[in-house]
């Protein structure tokens, strides 16, 4: 299904790659030089990469679009059945929190109980600040 958009892909990366490259060559190569007015192999070097580089990202967008698009087309019913599904881990999570956390005041309450006897009973540590 998706593997049909691999090579285009690929491809339009790689003529970015090469406009990128066509872009800077002037420049790391030395065409001309610093200071002076462009020559004819600078400016048309520089402005083909720019040309390259501008149908190589419309192309690349337009194969990750038609990808998207295809995407978007076969995915719907799965993934509103994931939603609901995860819809309904949530509301369990949640039940599952409140639990977690009924459990821990229940378990503060306990030690409460228990520091209130120790130190009500003058158990040991009550007046050392206990331990």
């Amino acid at each position: 299904m998706m593997s049909k958009y691999l090579w285009p892909i690929t491809t339009m990366g790689l003529v970015l790659l090469m406009g990128v490259a066509l872009l800077t060559a002037p420049f790391g190569l030395h065409f001309y030089v610093s200071g002076h007015h462009w020559n004819h192999a600078t400016y048309w070097t520089f402005w083909t990469g720019v040309g390259v580089v501008v149908v190589a990202a419309v192309g690349l967008y337009g194969w990750i679009t038609g990808i998207g698009e295809e995407g978007r087309r076969i995915l719907p019913p799965r993934a509103e059945a994931e939603a609901t599904s995860q819809d309904a881990r949530a509301d369990a999570g949640g039940a599952a929190a409140m639990n977690g956390d009924e459990a821990l005041q229940q378990l503060a309450r306990a030690v409460l109980r228990d520091l209130n006897q120790r130190l009500g009973d003058g158990g040991t540590g009550a007046g050392m600040g206990g331990a």
